[in-house]
């Protein structure tokens, strides 16, 4: 049994059918390809993009706290810092003093050491200041250290804010999260449907042509 095949007319009513179709559903598909990653209404993924946006966005701002802090943290380390710099030169000056002191005390004027009895307590007060000077320097050198290890955390930190800033973090919730990664995506999806939306209309404007130009003929 021979099957008959649909007539050139048919085909041309199912290519037009088939436009038409194309063409109504690329318009829709337009639209959510503007809004993806816009967070408004038609954006399919929205809810989550609104939702990483303000996560993005608190992030942000703690770490914008964080940044200040540590700026405050690294003067007040670097203010102790000299202020233990400062204090060690001194008691280190007040050790050599109080050396010379105590070795002076023991100069005798007619066989006698007038102030042989300061000698002790000047050589006693040169002693415990050098151990203060020392524990100045050390401290000044632990202070001096944690400062460069904040400020290591300072640069971590603002690098990590300047990968959110390019992300959208700031204005993610307002203006679209992704950054130009979604909006080269965006850009795309946009052109592909665009693209098929016209193929749609030539196809459909042929086909009507088309059978136009046989209703004329018959």
């Amino acid at each position: 049994m021979i099957r008959r095949l649909p007539s050139s007319r048919s085909v041309l009513r199912a290519r037009a059918l088939l436009a038409a179709v194309g063409l109504a559903l690329s318009l829709p598909a337009l639209l959510v390809a503007l809004s993806l990653g816009t967070g408004g209404p038609l954006d399919p993924i929205g809810s989550q993009t609104r939702a990483l946006g303000r996560g993005v966005d608190q992030l942000d701002a703690a770490l914008a706290r964080l940044e200040s802090s540590l700026l405050a943290a690294g003067a007040t380390l670097e203010n102790g810092r000299q202020a233990s710099t400062d204090a060690s030169a001194m008691t280190a000056s007040l050790a050599t003093a109080m050396s010379e002191l105590s070795a002076a005390s023991n100069v005798q004027v007619l066989g006698v050491a007038p102030f042989g009895q300061l000698a002790p307590r000047f050589s006693e007060i040169a002693t415990r200041s050098q151990a203060v000077a020392t524990s100045l320097t050390s401290t000044a050198d632990s202070l001096g250290s944690t400062r460069t290890q904040l400020s290591s955390l300072q640069t971590d930190v603002g690098n990590l804010r300047e990968t959110l800033r390019s992300i959208g973090a700031g204005n993610a919730e307002q203006e679209g999260f992704g950054g130009p990664s979604l909006l080269v995506t965006r850009l795309f999806l946009v052109l592909l449907v665009a693209w098929f939306a016209a193929s749609s209309g030539v196809t459909l404007l042929a086909a009507l042509r088309e059978l136009a130009a046989r209703s004329g003929r018959s």
